[in-house]
């Protein structure tokens, strides 16, 4: 991670001023209760080095 890299000062937290990759899903993975659930998620919209790379049509 940023740590073993030396680049926890640019990374590995989602703090303002750092570079972050991350997804927004339209639901919370942590409380669905089937296989089937997760494979039926969507991704809302995609970050990388906290810039929106890909955002969803189907969702505003």
């Amino acid at each position: 991670g940023a740590y073993a890299s030396g680049e926890e000062h640019i990374k590995g937290s989602i703090t303002v001023g750092k570079l972050a990759d991350f997804i927004l899903l339209d639901k919370d993975l942590y409380n669905l209760a089937s296989d089937e659930e997760i494979l039926n998620t969507m991704v809302i919209e995609t970050y990388i080095d906290g810039q929106s790379v890909y955002k969803n049509k189907n969702f505003s």
